[in-house]
């Protein structure tokens, strides 16, 4: 399920998968009144008061004075690491379906932040989680959902990050950024975003656009995709592997 970008709904889901990561802890050990609030507990706490700056700077509400503030940016990154941090206190719990929800919340977290006029830099569990999602959706109403949401991330990334050096991680969160919303894009079966995305992929990733094109007019055989999808995918198969072929 596909969660609104929503600060206060964020705030709240992550409040409720917790509880639940709380409650497994006390089944294993007895409840002690007394005992320090533990990890995730104190990454909870924090992560609520990132997404109440984030509230609050999204609405322009934002009261506090003196002394350097952090951009939307920065609030967006930090809080997009504390949540991949409880994903992967989830999953050493082996609660991995807390951990999957948990890591897919970094997506309309992420978005709230694009939406604000944030610039995003820290987009790796970002992107895994929306890759993740592609696979697991099937009506295409949700995937377009999806794929504005990533799209507005993918207009938000910072240069520091799609201008980073090849083989880097950034670089590599971006390629899979491009080529994830190529995929969603295709599995919308709205021509007009398959364009966008295809276009931004062969002016992004010139030299992987042939293979991807290739894959793709094999998944609209497998796949019986409705024919003005398929059209879409030949013609720019069939300038993208031709291309190749001259070279």
């Amino acid at each position: 399920m596909l969660l609104l970008a929503d600060p206060v709904s964020i705030r709240d889901e992550v409040a409720r998968l917790v509880e639940r990561l709380e409650d497994a802890r006390d089944d294993v050990r007895r409840p002690d009144p007394t005992r320090e609030p533990s990890e995730q507990q104190r990454l909870t706490d924090v992560l609520a008061d990132v997404l109440d700056a984030l509230q609050q700077r999204e609405r322009g509400t934002d009261t506090r004075l003196g002394g350097p503030e952090p951009t939307l940016g920065d609030l967006g990154d930090h809080a997009i690491d504390l949540l991949a941090r409880l994903a992967e206190i989830a999953r050493r719990m082996q609660l991995d379906a807390e951990a999957d929800a948990l890591h897919r919340l970094t997506v309309p977290l992420a978005c709230c932040v694009a939406r604000g006029g944030g610039e995003l830099t820290h987009i790796g569990p970002v992107v895994n989680a929306a890759a993740a999602l592609t696979n697991t959706l099937r009506d295409p109403a949700e995937i377009a959902v999806l794929f504005r949401m990533t799209d507005d991330v993918f207009r938000a990334v910072s240069l520091r990050v799609s201008d980073a050096r090849a083989g880097s991680e950034g670089q590599r969160a971006w390629r899979l950024l491009i080529i994830t919303r190529a995929i969603m894009a295709t599995r919308t079966q709205q021509p007009a975003l398959m364009e966008n995305a295809f276009a931004t992929l062969i002016e992004q990733m010139p030299d992987d656009a042939a293979g991807f094109f290739r894959e793709g007019m094999e998944k609209m055989e497998a796949l019986d995709y409705p024919a003005a999808v398929r059209i879409v995918m030949q013609r720019y198969h069939d300038a993208q592997v031709g291309a190749r072929r001259l070279h």
